[in-house]
Order: C-alpha cells, then sequence, then structure tokens
C-alpha cells in the first residue's frame, strides 16, 4: 500500500521543483545533458522524454560504455518515477545499464545499477531475479571494500526478503544493513533499515519487537533527520497497525492520526496524502465507530478510482470495510454498491493475474495474513460476510491447484520436447547406420561381382555370385530401414518384390520366370527379416537355376502370412520340373545347408513338396516385440 503512496506523494513534491529553462542538449557535452536530465526527471512534458531519447543515440555515436549506461539509467528512472508506463520499458532500459556498467571499470556504479534493478525486479514480482540481483551487487561492494555499499545491499535483500515472507533472512540481513549504517553514521538508510526489521518482525508476531523498532525510528527521524517526512508517516503508520495486531486500538488511531498529520504537513492536502486516512478509517471499524470511519474511508478510495493505482492488491478489501460502514448506518444502497465493486475489483484483478502469470504473487499476498484477517473480522461481520471470505478463499485454492497443474503440465511439455529431440537425434542416427551398412554390403557385392568377373573357374564363379545374391538380400533390409519410417522392422511384401526383381535381372530372366506374390502386406522385426530374407534367396536362385531348364515360361510363387497368434508360415513354390528324392543334389549343397540352418535359428520346421513343381513351407514362431 505504501509503495503506491509514496509514488503519488513523490509525483506531487517533485512536480514543484521542475527547472524553468531547457537547454539545448544538442550542443552541450553529453556529460552535462545527462546531468541535466538526471536533476530534471520529475518533467512530465513529452519533450522531456524525446530529448532523453536523443541524448541516449548521442552517447551510442560516443561509443562511451560509462555514457551510454548513464544515459539508459535516466530512462530508466524516468519510466519508473512516473508510472502508468509498461514495465518492459524500465527493466529494458535497467538491464542495458548493467551491460553497458559491466563493460567500464566503474564497478561501484556497476553494483548500484544492480540495486536499482533490483527494486525494478520486486515492482514485477519477480523476487527470485531480486534477489540474485541484489546479492551480484554485495559481491562487487564486498570485493571493492566499499562498506556503505554493502549495507545498502544488506537492506536490498531484506526488503525482498520481507516481499517473499522470508521473514527470517529479512531479519538477518536488516540487522546487518543496520549495523554497518549506523557504523557510517548514516541516518537515512538506518532508518530504512529499522522500516524493515519492524516489518520482518510483524511478519513473525513478534509485535512487541516490531513496535519496538518502529519507536526507534520515529526517534531517529525526529532528532536527526525531521526533514523525512516520508519515512516518518511510514513509520507512524506501521506502528498503527501494530497496535491493532497488540489490541491497542486508542494506540493505533492516534498513531494513524498522527501519520496522515506528517503526510499533509509535508505534501499538503491532496489526493496522495488522503490514502493515510486508510489507517484511520480501519481502527475506527473495529471500534464500531461506523459513521466516523466513513469520511475517511472515502477520502483515502478517493485516488484509486479509475487510474493506476486501482491496481493495489487488496484496495477491493477496502471496498468491504466501506459497504461495512454503509451497512452498519443503515445506509443499504450505498453498502450493496461497494459490496459489488469489491467483487468486480477481485474478480478483475484475479483475472488479470492469470492472465499474465503472475498468480503466484497474489497466492502470497492472500494468505500471508489470512487467518489474521479473519480472526480480526470474525468477531465485527455478519454470517453473509463470513461466507463471502470463505467463497474467496475456496477460489483461491482452485486457483492455486489449477497453476499447479499448468506448472506441471508446462515441465512436462518440457520434458516432452527435449525427449521428442533426443529421439530424433537417434533417429537419425540409426539411420545413418543403416545407411553405412547398407553401402558396405553394397561394396562387398561390387567386390564379389569384379572377382567373379575375373574369375575363370566356373564353379567358383558360381559360388561368388550366389554370395552376391546374399549380400544384396541383407543391403534391401538396410536400405529399406533408413528409407522407411520404422527403423525396427521391415514391410515383407515390398521387400520380396525388391527382392525378387533383383535376382531374376541377375540371372536374365525376366521374360522367362513370373513372381506371384500370395500375401498381404507384413511387417516383421529386422532379426527375422534377415534370415528370412536369405531362405527366400537361396529358394529363389534354385528355382532361377534348376526349375526351368526349358524354354517353357516358369511362375514362383511367395508368401507369408500368420497362421496363429504365435506362428506365421512361409511358402516357396515353383511349377518346374521338380526333382527325385533319391537323385543326387545339384551345386554344391551350401545352399541347403544354409536354408536350414537359418530355419533352426527361426526355431522353425520346413516341408518339402516336390509332386508339382517344387513347394518348399516354413513354419516359423512369431516374432515377440515385447
Amino acid at each position: 500500500m505504501l509503495r503506491y503512496t509514496l509514488l503519488i506523494l513523490s509525483c506531487l513534491y517533485s512536480s514543484l521543483h521542475l527547472s524553468a529553462t531547457v537547454p539545448d542538449l544538442a550542443t552541450v557535452s553529453i556529460d552535462s545533458a545527462l546531468t541535466w536530465l538526471e536533476q530534471n526527471v520529475a518533467d512530465t512534458s513529452e519533450n522531456y522524454l524525446v530529448l532523453s531519447l536523443e541524448v541516449k543515440k548521442r552517447a551510442y555515436a560516443s561509443g562511451d560504455f560509462y555514457q551510454m549506461g548513464r544515459s539508459h539509467d535516466q530512462l530508466a528512472s524516468w519510466y519508473g518515477y512516473h508510472g502508468g508506463f509498461p514495465k518492459d520499458s524500465l527493466i529494458h532500459h535497467s538491464e542495458s545499464a548493467v551491460y553497458c556498467f559491466s563493460q567500464t571499470e566503474d564497478k561501484i556504479r556497476l553494483a548500484d545499477t544492480y540495486l536499482t534493478l533490483a527494486v525494478d525486479y520486486v515492482n514485477i514480482s519477480d523476487t527470485e531475479r531480486a534477489l540474485e540481483t541484489s546479492f551480484k551487487a554485495l559481491t562487487i561492494y564486498e570485493a571493492e571494500g566499499d562498506q556503505p555499499g554493502i549495507g545498502k545491499a544488506y537492506r536490498r535483500i531484506a526488503l525482498i526478503s520481507n516481499q517473499e515472507k522470508a521473514f527470517e533472512r529479512a531479519l538477518e540481513y536488516g540487522k546487518k544493513a543496520l549495523e554497518q549504517a549506523e557504523a557510517d553514521m548514516d541516518h537515512y538508510n538506518a532508518a530504512l533499515c529499522l522500516l524493515e526489521l519492524l516489518q520482518a518482525c510483524q511478519g513473525m508476531e513478534q509485535y512487541a519487537e516490531a513496535y519496538s523498532y518502529a519507536t526507534r525510528c520515529i526517534e531517529l527521524v525526529n532528532r536527526e533527520i525531521p526533514d523525512q517526512k516520508g519515512i516518518l508517516t511510514r513509520a507512524f503508520s506501521f506502528r498503527g497497525d501494530i497496535s491493532i495486531n497488540m489490541d491497542n486500538l486508542e494506540q493505533a488511531l492516534s498513531d494513524h492520526r498522527r501519520s496522515w498529520e506528517i503526510a499533509v504537513e509535508g505534501y499538503g492536502e491532496s489526493p496522495g496524502t488522503d490514502t493515510y486516512r486508510f489507517g484511520i478509517g480501519e481502527v475506527l471499524l473495529l471500534q464500531e465507530k461506523h459513521r466516523e470511519a466513513l469520511p475517511h474511508l472515502e477520502a483515502a478510495l478517493a485516488p484509486f478510482e479509475g487510474n493506476i493505482f486501482n491496481a493495489y492488491p487488496k484496495i477491493w478489501e477496502k471496498y468491504e470495510d466501506l459497504a461495512t460502514c454503509y451497512e452498519a448506518v443503515g445506509n443499504y444502497p450505498q453498502a450493496l454498491k461497494f459490496q459489488k465493486r469489491a467483487k468486480i475489483t477481485y474478480d478483475s484483478l484475479m483475472t488479470n493475474k492469470v492472465n499474465n502469470l503472475e498468480k503466484e504473487a497474489l497466492i502470497k499476498y492472500e494468505t500471508g495474513k489470512k487467518d489474521q484477517e479473519l480472526a480480526a473480522q470474525a468477531v465485527l461481520l455478519e454470517q453473509k460476510n463470513r461466507i463471502q471470505w470463505l467463497t474467496i478463499g475456496i477460489s483461491t485454492l482452485f486457483a492455486t491447484l489449477f497453476f499447479a497443474v499448468l506448472f506441471l503440465f508446462r515441465r512436462n511439455q518440457k520434458t516432452n520436447t527435449a525427449l521428442q529431440a533426443k529421439n530424433a537425434e537417434n533417429e537419425l542416427l540409426l539411420k545413418e547406420i543403416h545407411h553405412r551398412v547398407k553401402n558396405n554390403l553394397e561394396m562387398v557385392s561390387s567386390l564379389l561381382r569384379l572377382q567373379a568377373v575375373k574369375t575363370k573357374d566356373d564353379e567358383a564363379r558360381s559360388v561368388m555370385e550366389a554370395s552376391q545374391n546374399r549380400v544384396q538380400s541383407m543391403g534391401i533390409i538396410h536400405q529399406r530401414l533408413y528409407q522407411g519410417e520404422n527403423l525396427a522392422s521391415i514391410e515383407m511384401l515390398d521387400y520380396f518384390k525388391n527382392l525378387s526383381e533383383n535376382i531374376i535381372d541377375a540371372f536374365n530372366a525376366s521374360g522367362k520366370v513370373k513372381v506371384i506374390y500370395d500375401m498381404s502386406p507384413m511387417e516383421i522385426d529386422v532379426d527375422t527379416a534377415v534370415p528370412i530374407g536369405l531362405i527366400v534367396n537361396e529358394l529363389l536362385t534354385n528355382s532361377l537355376k534348376y526349375a526351368f531348364p526349358g524354354p517353357q515360361l516358369g511362375e514362383i510363387r511367395l508368401s507369408l502370412r500368420e497362421v496363429d497368434p504365435q506362428h506365421i508360415r512361409l511358402e516357396v513354390a515353383d511349377n518346374g520340373i521338380g526333382k527325385k528324392e533319391d537323385l543326387p543334389v545339384q551345386g554344391t549343397g551350401f545352399g541347403s545347408q544354409l536354408v536350414k540352418l537359418l530355419t533352426q535359428q527361426l526355431q522353425g520346421i520346413m516341408t518339402a513338396d516336390y509332386s508339382n513343381g517344387t513347394r518348399f513351407c516354413f513354419d516359423l514362431e512369431k516374432p515377440s516385440y515385447n
């Protein structure tokens, strides 16, 4: 709440101190131009931003990283100072300033810019990066031996830790920061450290310690830096909140009234200073002085109507407080009006958080003091208000579950994407392996062909040609594997057609022998397809060699089908001359021996029928893919 209030107050105060004259920034040095812009960052004129961008161009043209960093830092300050602009612009310039200063020798300026960037990250609820950036600044300050800088980094870590509800860490670094500020006699930073310490203690429900820190802050400001009205208003406001926690409503009312009075003394009566009347209205509401609370709550809510400050996360609660007061004084139309506005504001804020993936920050804010707030309201609110809180709690729970599921889904999606990329890489490598195997087999086949051509021994030539065909049958399988979609299995019908065409071409029998494929498409794993291919290769070769000695046309029938879920049957038959079982084996007999060995490898049984041509039947176990 105070962050938004201070922004209003600072704008009101600084608007009274703008430079009356604008120098010609195109003619003065870059250093002078940047100095003037930094001194007049409160200027809200449209021309100011144009001048800033022009000076940035000059800084980049000079190639001086230090001046480039200053130009980005100044623009970030202007965007942050005036508000109402996309946070992306502010973050962009702050990050660019960090990069530019990192290219210079000025490590202290780099560390200071890191701390500024940390605040920008806090403003977009990215406390993780804010904390990381603050520790980077701390590391630089420690390396440079800059004790005041170390103290500033400690305080920034305490501030971020309070934002994260990490109150123990906030207390630890807040004490370190206070010790350093007191050693440096830096009363301003000491007062800010006390504010962080009281918030940490309040978050840990150590109200007596929190009250003590608030009192020390008030006394320090009054004694050493009485012109710091902003710190003093915050200290009294915080102490008023702590007094509410300690059930000391009279002290709470006194502190909140004093906070408002100091704001008016420092900045005058305005919508900005009226925001400090929230505390007064809250105490009066707790005291059931509803009629007295009404004007304070109405005035405090006025600055939040229809502008960017309506994004204050808890503003809907203030509408509910106002509705409660109107209901208590009998003004039911107004009570209903602000009750509806509370619901609309809450729903709108929740939707915006969901759409911007910022729900985590809202949930932390909602749940941080939920039990305490419900306990304070339970005595004062009617049954319908308790039901309303319950509804809000259930909505928050469902929203939390939704984002948990969304987080898990996105994490699994990233994992699946990585796995898919890895699988694609493995598939490419496997295809490359099959491609190389096929190329190597072709090389072996070519060597056998060359050797066969040079061999004068007919028997040796025949053996080499048969070996060449066997190598080709295996090469076709690897070709099909790297060309196809499935790297684990072969479509056998297409494979048989390709194998048959190659063998028929080798024997120059395309016009003499016709191959009939009595089968449907069937996929077989590669470990089974290779021996089946070799068997078919041997039988086709034998048929072409011996089954059709005359000029007559011949037919060879190939069949591969599933007999039952556990078995497949391979048949190779021709309508050639057949052979008598008592006749000696033609050729070397190696092919027949190879077929028998391959059949045994496939756990199969081979039968032969020579009654009408030659027919071989193989009953094989179906390969398992488990």
